[in-house]
């Protein structure tokens, strides 16, 4: 039997060959961050029994588990961060919709093949085209219409992605910082715009947070006796 190790706050698996991690999981009601691969089943043990869970790395490699994988993200009221690396699969347009709508601060859809060696370029194969970027960005707006979150995105290996994807990324409300690593067909002046863009947002969280300081500094020192 496994014991209950409710200090435990990261698990990371990767490269093992276990089919269900239900038991493991359902022992550490602690975690914060899961790192996994393999079956979508063990996203929705998490979900149902780590109610802290802020942060899901998880290695995708079949269109079914991805889709399995974000319903069961849905039960995660805690999470903010996002990170799936994609191998040999491409993120349908309607994903990249749903993801969008996941209230994250974080969201990296990196390539496993970049991710192994960024240095080799792949342009026969992406696992995002310019029509998901559009989706995604699309969701995203509709999502911060209600609340504005800074935002942190990473498209790493994405070797289709040109113009269009960089005007669709131009209309999100607010990007904090953005890594287009091998997004090989990205031009200088593509990858120019996204860094004023980037700059941009952070003067808007400089802003807000000066903004706040300043209201704070208005209060009276004593309020509460008034």
């Amino acid at each position: 039997g496994i014991s209950s190790h409710a200090a435990l706050r990261r698990l990371h698996v990767r490269f093992a060959n276990i089919d269900s991690l239900q038991q493991l999981i359902e022992r550490c009601p602690g975690l914060t961050e899961v790192q996994l691969e393999g079956p979508a089943y063990n996203i929705h043990t998490a979900a149902l029994h780590c109610p802290n869970i802020k942060r899901v790395a998880y290695l995708v490699e079949n269109r079914l588990e991805l889709d399995a994988a974000l319903y069961y993200l849905t039960g995660m009221s805690s999470l903010r961060g996002l990170e799936l690396e994609v191998k040999g699969i491409m993120l349908s347009t309607d994903q990249l919709r749903f993801i969008g709508l996941l209230p994250l601060r974080e969201l990296s859809l990196d390539s496993h093949a970049y991710k192994q060696q960024p240095g080799m370029p792949r342009p026969q194969f992406s696992h995002l085209d310019n029509e998901g970027v559009k989706g995604l960005v699309d969701s995203i707006c509709n999502r911060m219409r209600t609340e504005l979150m800074p935002l942190k995105l990473s498209l790493c290996g994405a070797t289709a992605l040109k113009q269009e994807a960089v005007s669709a990324l131009l209309r999100l409300p607010i990007l904090t910082a953005i890594d287009t690593g091998g997004c090989v067909k990205l031009t200088p002046m593509d990858r120019m715009r996204l860094v004023a863009k980037v700059k941009a947002g952070q003067g808007m969280m400089d802003n807000k947070g000066q903004n706040s300081q300043g209201l704070a500094a208005l209060r009276p020192p004593h309020a509460h006796l008034l």
